[in-house]
């Protein structure tokens, strides 16, 4: 055993920033239900909490193959081929952003009929709030992202990102239920993680990345999603 300043100092740079992202990710996540705990009758906060779930059951599945396949086959191209990271990384994208913005078309489609289904008609207002929740879907597809920045040795960037939806999160929220209510609440938790989206499109073009005709062509899956729902 020994201990090598130069390779701690590494360790100690790159862990500071995954660190930050890490606090910045859990406050963004359960903002919601630190503001709409003060905001909203337990019955609300109920229903809320249901729409959340049936929406974040596809994100918190696919994080797991975000983590244990993207980011080790970026790794890999990193290692081998870098010239290769964009063709790569569009590739590795493509399936999962298909998938999130179907997704979301598909849940704003059957929201209310699918709570109908499972639960009783006094959960009834959490199929409206999973409509308006599925939305955050399209904005999801950009965690690949971060697998390709810790190839890229930029954990800087995946900060960056969660730092810029905390503040957007903790100013369009409150905001939005002071001059709409509750139900304004529920548009600006949906959509304020779309402040990240161009912090992703900044670094995707600093990182040789970035490919307007897949960010745009993608969001056909959107209306695709809602035919079949």
């Amino acid at each position: 055993l020994a201990w090598h300043r130069d390779f701690a100092r590494q360790i100690v740079d790159f862990g500071k920033w995954i660190l930050a992202s890490s606090l910045l990710y859990v406050l963004a996540t359960n903002g919601d239900k630190l503001l709409l705990g003060v905001w909203v009758t337990p019955a609300v906060l109920g229903c809320f909490a249901i729409g959340q779930t049936l929406a974040q059951i596809l994100e918190l599945a696919v994080s797991r193959v975000f983590s244990q396949v993207a980011a080790p086959a970026f790794a890999d191209v990193m290692r081998n081929s870098p010239q290769r990271m964009r063709e790569v990384y569009l590739r590795m994208r493509l399936p999962f952003d298909l998938m999130f913005i179907s997704a979301a078309g598909f849940l704003f489609a059957i929201g209310p009929w699918l709570v109908g289904v499972m639960y009783d008609p006094r959960y009834a207002e959490a199929g409206g709030i999973l409509q308006i929740l599925s939305f955050a879907l399209i904005v999801a597809r950009y965690g690949v992202s971060n697998g390709a920045y810790l190839a890229l040795q930029e954990p800087r960037a995946q900060a960056v990102m969660n730092l810029v939806r905390v503040v957007a999160f903790f100013t369009i929220v409150p905001l939005a239920y002071r001059l709409y209510g509750a139900h304004g609440a529920y548009w600006a938790i949906a959509l304020s993680p779309a402040s990240m989206a161009p912090v992703v499109w900044w670094f995707d073009r600093r990182f040789g990345l970035f490919s307007w005709r897949h960010e745009v062509l993608t969001l056909a899956a959107w209306p695709v999603g809602w035919v079949l729902g």
